[in-house]
């Protein structure tokens, strides 16, 4: 059978394995293909929006949940994911309602209740992001409750995500001055490009050293994320991958500078 020959069904099949599969860019192609044959299909709408939010497309991805939500207003689902490309812009009381719509239509749904305790973090409510996280964890192991670290657990953390690959990042990392927040403020989300989500930056090297002349200024500090960090503790895996990726790379570029010889 010819692309053009698939069914609806099978075209929206395909797209939700290519998305598991973690191949959103194949998703979106799929979708966009379901879309010409069907513009009012609304799982179509749905997963390309769940594609163009794995891609970080935060703004393409909120106008594709709400096309989603204008053609089935009692999808869950898409309510869920509207509500997290709405946190991941920081617009957390859009965001903490278009959650509550979501449990609404389905108590059960553990991402809703997930993205409920980020909101709660967010404005301070600790220990009702508590109880969220709980009800999240009873309906899906997907989200594990956040684990409390102790101060040389959390450098312990950023020592092994250097690991062997960057022994001089690890013998930096185990007498690095650590600041330690709660979660990030805007402007260090903004730094990132894309901006990043205030749920996703775990750690951060901090702007303090010039960077013109880093090697004429004061080492810079790692600010720590707890609250991100401590959600994610029970995955050792996942936790590692995620401060390699931030800033164990930011720690390497920031010393590579410093090595260079003045311009």
């Amino acid at each position: 059978m010819s692309a053009s020959d698939r069914s609806p069904d099978d075209l929206v099949e395909a797209a939700e394995a290519a998305l598991a599969e973690g191949h959103p860019l194949a998703a979106l192609e799929l979708c966009q293909r379901l879309l010409a044959k069907d513009p009012g299909d609304p799982n179509a709408w749905f997963l390309e929006a769940e594609a163009l939010r794995e891609l970080r497309e935060a703004p393409d991805a909120e106008l594709s949940y709400r096309r989603a939500i204008e053609l089935d207003a009692e999808n869950a689902s898409a309510w869920c994911g509207l509500a997290s490309v709405l946190f991941d812009q920081r617009r957390f009381e859009e965001a903490a309602s278009g959650f509550r719509r979501a449990l609404r239509l389905e108590p059960v749904l553990a991402d809703a209740w997930f993205g409920r305790a980020l909101v709660r973090e967010i404005q301070g409510d600790f220990a009702g992001a508590q109880r969220a996280y709980l009800h999240a964890h009873h309906r899906s192991a997907a989200h594990p409750v956040p684990r409390a670290l102790s101060d040389p657990e959390h450098r312990a953390l950023l020592v092994q995500a250097a690991g062997d690959d960057a022994p001089e990042v690890a013998a930096w990392l185990s007498r690095a001055p650590l600041v330690f927040l709660d979660l990030p403020h805007p402007e260090i989300c903004e730094a990132y490009d894309p901006p990043a989500s205030p749920a996703e930056v775990l750690a951060h090297l901090a702007a303090g050293a010039d960077t013109a002349h880093p090697s004429s200024t004061l080492p810079p500090a790692i600010l720590v994320f707890r609250r991100n960090v401590e959600r994610y503790a029970s995955d050792r895996p996942q936790v590692l991958a995620a401060l390699r990726a931030g800033v164990i790379e930011q720690v390497q570029a920031w010393m590579s500078r410093a090595t260079q010889p003045d311009a």
